[in-house]
């Protein structure tokens, strides 16, 4: 199971404990008794954009991980796994149930698919989307990203390479915002990959790729800070 994926179980098993064992009076209940919610709904009230008052201050209710770098060893944190997912460039979304669909600000369409003779899978960039000092998001930055997750640069105190090792090559289509992906050996779960994207200017020096997003964020990707 990738790291998403994990994430993903343990919050679904926690919440599951957490709500469904134990009554406010410390006493046990029916998980059936305090369940009421569909599995394929949110808890939540979504509002739209319009009817959302400006301004304001998000409190974030958790603790500052030591390191924002979620590819780095220290990166992996459920906390920081929350912010980050705030900030930076995810390419895909799930939805309650939790079904993937590509996020629109940064992917221009779903990504393309080939399963024979080899698995290639080819990602169509959205050409406004922009790292938070303008820069454009492009090819060099999943290349970059394979690069350093891939293990094969011991200099890269990485977190896990699962998935980046299979790739065979990651390289630029027909222009800067165009990625193919080609790999080895099959990997099923590749829509996790590049899963958060950080720049190529954080990815390629292992001092900054290690220790310069600890306790702070580099960049966003586009607007958040």
């Amino acid at each position: 199971m990738t790291r998403t994926g994990l994430f993903i179980a343990w919050v679904l098993a926690l919440g599951l404990i957490s709500v469904g064992c134990w009554g406010n009076d410390g006493s046990a209940v029916n998980t059936e008794d305090r369940i009421s919610q569909k599995a394929d709904e949110n808890q939540m009230n979504p509002q739209p954009r319009d009817k959302v008052q400006q301004g304001g201050k998000l409190v974030w209710p958790s603790s500052v991980p030591s390191n924002f770098n979620y590819g780095q060893i220290d990166g992996p944190n459920f906390d920081g796994a929350l912010m980050i997912n705030a900030v930076m460039p995810i390419l895909f979304t799930f939805d309650a149930s939790g079904t993937p669909s590509y996020d629109p600000d940064y992917l221009a369409g779903e990504p393309e698919l080939v399963e024979s003779p080899k698995q290639v899978v080819t990602y169509r960039l959205n050409p406004k989307a922009i790292w938070y000092d303008g820069t454009s998001i492009t090819a060099a930055d999943f290349i970059a990203q394979w690069k350093a997750l891939n293990g094969t640069n011991p200099a890269l105190q990485t977190a896990s390479n699962t998935g980046y090792n299979q790739i065979e090559s990651v390289v630029q289509g027909v222009d800067k915002f165009e990625v193919v992906v080609t790999f080895k050996t099959p990997f099923a779960d590749w829509k996790s990959l590049f899963w958060p994207l950080y720049p190529a200017s954080t990815n390629t020096d292992p001092k900054v790729f290690n220790s310069a997003w600890k306790g702070r964020f580099l960049t966003s990707g586009g607007p958040f800070k």
